[in-house]
Order: structure tokens, then sequence, then C-alpha cells
């Protein structure tokens, strides 16, 4: 008789060039093994065509074994002959053949999926050029710069806001560049449109018939401030931090935002400079702990491996009517040929909504679908050899 080692089939593993973990999806319970034993063991395992492998008395004692016996998620059989265990279909399908498994029971209305369009009116406006540097950390693409000195007619304006409830009447609408009387015509002219004007803060600080119209309509919007310019956020050490807040009211003075008063979501975005790479990366850093506690890891790890959740679902449109799916992209395609064109890249993955966690560092770790997608400046970084990874994130050289 033999000893044969298997993980229960309600077990996902991952494994790295230096790591392996195991998840048990009943309760979510993480196993993280570096032990060379334990991945030599592991890697017997997978190759064995049975599912599962022969191990010696002494083998009994490798982490890999002794933890997930005690934890339910692998056991010891004895045997006279090798016993097999049915694949995991858990384990099989990753990457882009998931995908494409996936987007097949999505063919009809797919349009749905796209559940927030950026237009950004007037290319030479503060309001535009503020929001493209905030959102990518002032790395957008030559494309956009191109765009400098366009700006969509009024007619045009609300053409494209008619095709848009087309495409999803539910849609949210985030617009700049526009000012307060198309902002005023635009809301009685589409009453159930859900509307997002995002400003900067130096906007509303020129036009307070604006700042009345967004107080009486209630709509929502956001606002792009410099912390620099902000009193009253001078007491946080947010040095070359640029911040997107949500604000249902602002003071009488205009000059004053006080954060306790706000009550509502603030965001922060870095604004890249020589001198606060540091700073950025407290807000990326990650560690083995963290992402082990991280809940439903097994949907997580699924949705990583299928969508970038801070790209999926936008579209940005612009003055020269054309649009793309990020503010990433190089080269835009024709807002006349959206349908055909999205179509298309919506059943092939084509597109920068699928800009998942693939990078030749991610690769080869354990937790490249633990860890989150990738956000425009952590791209930005890479591209600029100044990040390696989030979990052992190191500064750049002084010629970065």
């Amino acid at each position: 008789m033999k000893n044969y080692f298997y993980l229960e089939p309600y077990v996902y593993y991952e494994r790295g060039k230096k790591g392996l973990i195991l998840v048990n999806l009943l309760d979510d319970k993480t196993l993280h093994y570096t032990d060379p034993d334990s991945l030599e063991l592991f890697d017997r395992l997978i190759k064995s065509n049975f599912g599962t492998v022969s191990i010696s008395k002494q083998e009994m004692n490798v982490p890999l074994i002794r933890m997930s016996v005690d934890n339910f998620m692998g056991d010891i059989v004895e045997s006279e002959t090798h016993p097999m265990q049915f694949q995991r279909e858990i384990n099989n399908v990753r990457g882009y053949n998931a995908y494409r498994r996936s987007v097949h029971y999505s063919r009809q209305n797919i349009t749905s999926y796209i559940s927030k369009c950026h237009i950004l009116a007037d290319m030479s406006h503060s309001d535009c050029k503020d929001f493209i540097n905030l959102v990518t950390g002032g790395f957008s693409p030559n494309k956009v710069h191109s765009l400098n000195d366009t700006k969509l007619s009024f007619d045009t304006l609300i053409e494209l806001i008619s095709d848009i409830i087309e495409i999803n009447p539910c849609i949210e609408v985030n617009i700049s560049g526009i000012d307060t009387y198309t902002l005023k015509k635009i809301h009685i002219m589409f009453p159930n449109l859900k509307l997002h004007p995002i400003l900067s803060y130096s906007t509303l600080e020129k036009d307070l018939e604006l700042l009345v119209f967004l107080r009486e309509s209630e709509l929502s919007f956001s606002v792009l401030i410099d912390l620099d310019s902000v009193m009253s956020l001078k007491e946080y050490d947010l040095s070359d931090v640029t911040l997107l807040c949500k604000i249902k009211e602002l003071v009488e003075e205009k000059k004053i935002i006080t954060l306790s008063d706000l009550g509502v979501n603030l965001r922060i975005y870095p604004s890249l400079t020589p001198n606060n790479f540091e700073y950025i990366t407290t807000f990326m850093s990650l560690t083995v702990e963290e992402l082990i506690k991280l809940p439903h890891k097994y949907r997580t790890i699924k949705m990583n491996n299928l969508i970038n959740s801070n790209f999926w679902g936008q579209i940005y449109l612009y003055p020269d009517l054309t649009f793309s799916y990020s503010l990433l992209n190089e080269k835009n395609c024709s807002w006349r040929d959206f349908k055909t064109t999205f179509e298309k890249d919506f059943l092939s993955g084509s597109f920068s909504w699928r800009m998942v966690r693939n990078f030749s560092q991610c690769r080869d770790c354990a937790f490249q679908r633990l860890c989150p997608s990738p956000s425009y400046i952590e791209i930005n970084l890479r591209n600029n050899q100044q990040l390696d990874c989030l979990m052992d994130i190191c500064l750049p050289s002084e010629e970065n």
C-alpha cells in the first residue's frame, strides 16, 4: 500500500515562480507557501495525470501536506493502485480563453455594459485639461494633446447626448468643458439624464451663477481641487496631490472647504512630480498579509482575470467625434461607427477594458489575480521603469 496526496476539488490554486497560494472556496481560507519542499511537491502533483501524487512517510511533514490536511483542503489516502481525481474546472480556464467563454453568454444588449460616458466638450478648457491630467497622472497620450484646440458645438453636443441615451438610457454622463448656459439647457432638455459635471475648483470660484445652479438643480457633480489652493486642507500632509471629490454644498465664501462637512466620497489622485514618488507609493503598496485577508478571494481572482475594474464600462468622447475606452488609447475610433466597433471589441476582448494584470513581473507571481486591477498611474510608472511590483515598491533612480 502506498500513500497518495491530493487537493480537494473545492480548492483553487495559483502557482508563482517563488510561491503558491491555495484558496478554499467554501470558507475563503487561504494558505501561502514559499518553502522549496512544498513547491516541489505541488509541481509533482500538477504534472500528474491522476490529480494525486505518491508521497513518502517523510513527506507527510511537508508544510503543503500538513497545513492543507489540517485545514480540510487536502487529504491522504492509502491505495495499492494510483487513485485518480477529476480535474478542477475552476483552474482550467484563464486569461483570454476565460473571457471568450464568459462573453459568449453576453451577446445580447452588450451596450448595457457601458455605464459611464465622459464627454470632453472643449479640450482648451481648464476643466478638461485638469480632469485628464488628474486621472492619468499627467501621462495622457499624444492623441489627446493633439485635440487641444477642438470644441463641440451646442447642436453636436445635443446630438451626441441623444445617441448616448439610445445606447443605454441608464448611463451616467460626465461632462467637462461647458459653460453654465449649456449645462442649464442640457438639464432642461434631458431631465431624466444622469448628468454629472466635472469642474475645476477655479471654475467654481469664477462663476457664482454656476454654483447657484448646481445647488438649486441638486445635480451631483465633482470638483477637481489642487490642495495647495484650499486653505482648510493645509493641515493635511498631501503635498503635490490632487483630489477629486463629489460635493453637495460649498460654503458661501467658496474659499474654504472642510472635509468634515462634506459627507461625501473623496478620491485622491496623485499628481506625479519628481519629488513625490515615495508619497505616491503609499497609496499603491501592498503586503502579502493584506492580500491574504481579502474577502471573497475567488470572486476577486475571477474578476481580475477577466476585466480591469478601473476601466470597465467607461467610454470617452472627444470634440473631433472620436471615442476611446480609456485615456491610455493612442488611437481613437470614429463615433459614427461606435456600435459596430464596440460589438467587435467587446466580443473579442481587444480593448483597454481588458487591460488586466499581465505584466511580465506579475505573470510569475502567485498573487497576480489577487492584486487590484492596474490603474492609469501604475501603468505609467511601469512604462517609465519606475515600478516593478506593488508588494516590493522601490524608489526610482535619480535619473528618473
